[in-house]
């Protein structure tokens, strides 16, 4: 369908994303209706009412099935990486096979301590990795991983693909998770990558 008010429609997992923000919006007409009227949208009146009335027609899918999903996507990575979605750097436990995925390297640290009984001296249990959340909020966010194709066929196609899936500097990303991968293998604690955050530990 074509973009109303700047949402989209994702078919494969039906939820409608957002392309000033890089998120998905929660599938209520409550939550379409807010964020409409929010930051970057001011969208009111007549236009807001059409939007409204389409978009609630849409076979959305459910917080309740995107949030009891085990793991969060069936098949991963993803390649490429969904439009319109922000692309994280992150982590991934290797010993889980990807359904360990975080943004911060001292909760994977914990992580493989707690659960994989690793010692500050052992090597490290996780990779670099490119993450996607539907939905930025703790306790729907959700991480699936992704793969950022390294080359196009020419330049024409780059720039059919930055322009469809609103992905810039590929090559680059594709060179800093390489970078940080060398980084974690030779180091032990790999604090110094990342600044901690706040994110809370997630299981997919």
């Amino acid at each position: 369908m074509a973009d109303i008010q700047d949402l989209c429609f994702e078919p494969t997992f039906k939820f409608l994303l957002c392309k000033l923000h890089g998120y998905g919006v929660h599938p209520t007409k409550e939550a379409i209706t807010r964020h409409l009227r929010g930051k970057g949208h001011r969208c009111g009146g007549e236009a807001l009412r059409q939007a409204i009335s389409t978009l609630t027609t849409l076979p959305l899918s459910s917080l309740e099935m995107m949030r009891n999903a085990q793991p969060a996507i069936d098949a991963q990575p993803i390649a490429p990486p969904l439009p319109h979605l922000r692309i994280l750097h992150g982590w991934s436990c290797v010993p889980c096979g990807g359904h360990f995925l975080t943004k911060s390297v001292e909760l994977v640290q914990r992580h493989a301590a707690a659960w994989h009984g690793r010692r500050r001296r052992d090597p490290p249990l996780w990779e670099a990795c490119e993450l996607q959340t539907f939905f930025s909020e703790t306790r729907n966010r959700r991480y699936f991983r992704v793969a950022i194709q390294p080359a196009f066929a020419n330049e024409e196609d780059t720039q059919e693909h930055n322009e469809r899936d609103g992905f810039q500097h590929v090559h680059a990303w594709r060179e800093q998770v390489d970078q940080r991968n060398q980084v974690a293998r030779r180091t032990n604690s790999c604090s110094s990558i990342l600044v901690s955050n706040s994110a809370a530990d997630v299981f997919v």
